[in-house]
């Protein structure tokens, strides 16, 4: 007999695609953390000058980027727990139908 469980596959693909927005969101904050204390350092005036001009281009500044890239981490995170449980419970019933002797 030939059981084959759907759920394994697109499990799988799901936590690579989280571990790859981790990364990305990781490097995000990362990058704009060490912009942050870049312009720390060139003084109070470049930052404000710096912020407004990034807020009037329609952008954010380093601590919206920052907020933004850790709601992805977060997000990441718990998508990737959802997927590694659909991995569990498909583990669950295989290992139940094989010891049923179903497969």
């Amino acid at each position: 007999m030939n059981v084959s469980f759907g759920g394994i596959s697109p499990a799988l693909n799901g936590m690579r695609a989280q571990a790859r927005a981790f990364d990305r969101a990781a490097e995000r904050l990362t990058k704009s953390s060490l912009q942050s204390q870049a312009s720390q350092t060139a003084g109070a005036a470049e930052v404000d000058s710096a912020t407004e001009a990034a807020q009037a281009a329609g952008g954010t500044d380093s601590t919206g980027v920052m907020t933004e890239a850790m709601v992805d981490m977060l997000l990441a995170q718990r998508l990737h727990t959802a997927n590694l449980r659909a991995l569990q419970t498909a583990h669950d019933v295989l290992r139940d139908l094989v010891a049923e002797g179903a497969v």
